[in-house]
């Protein structure tokens, strides 16, 4: 949920092509890190989508910076509230780790069975749904859909390969 909020705003801070407004962009994306550890992995992946669409390198370092920026400010923040720096990540991963020993943890592929016991089929036929109506809504937008993506779907992705990546280490 937090990839799909700030994405559009990334998107549209780092195609500026300015370094305050990718300076900005970065940070947005360092936003992630906080919520969920392996979003780590999904700032990595839009990096790798804004290599391929912003040619500077002064743009791309403003991008790394205001990424790296905001999760030393999570830690300093952390340090302050704490006295330790990441205590709330390191706690997370304690508790996290903790669970996994009560109720035993499941390969990357053991989720969608669990999703269809949990939720019912219901959910894939939603989740179909909104799928076929994006591609209705750009159909008639009269959008060109040249193959199955744009190049500007990578933004979308890239990160959503890398954070599958990160649940199945």
């Amino acid at each position: 949920l937090v990839l799909w909020l700030i994405l559009p705003k990334y998107i549209e801070l780092s195609e500026r092509k300015r370094f305050g407004t990718c300076l900005l962009a970065g940070m947005l994306a360092g936003v992630m890190f906080p919520f969920r550890t392996q979003l780590i992995l999904a700032g990595a992946g839009l990096f790798v989508a804004s290599v391929l669409f912003i040619r500077s390198w002064k743009l791309l370092v403003a991008l790394c910076l205001g990424y790296v920026l905001f999760i030393l400010l999570s830690g300093i923040l952390d340090w302050v509230t704490w006295g330790q720096p990441f205590h709330t990540l390191i706690r997370q991963k304690r508790w996290a780790l903790e669970a996994a020993e009560m109720s035993g943890i499941s390969s990357w592929y053991e989720y969608v069975p669990r999703t269809w016991e949990n939720l019912g089929s219901g959910i894939f036929v939603a989740l179909g749904m909104m799928l076929m109506l994006a591609l209705i809504v750009r159909i008639k937008r009269h959008e060109r859909v040249s193959g199955l993506f744009h190049a500007q779907d990578l933004y979308v992705y890239l990160p959503m390969l890398a954070m599958f990546i990160g649940h199945s280490v």
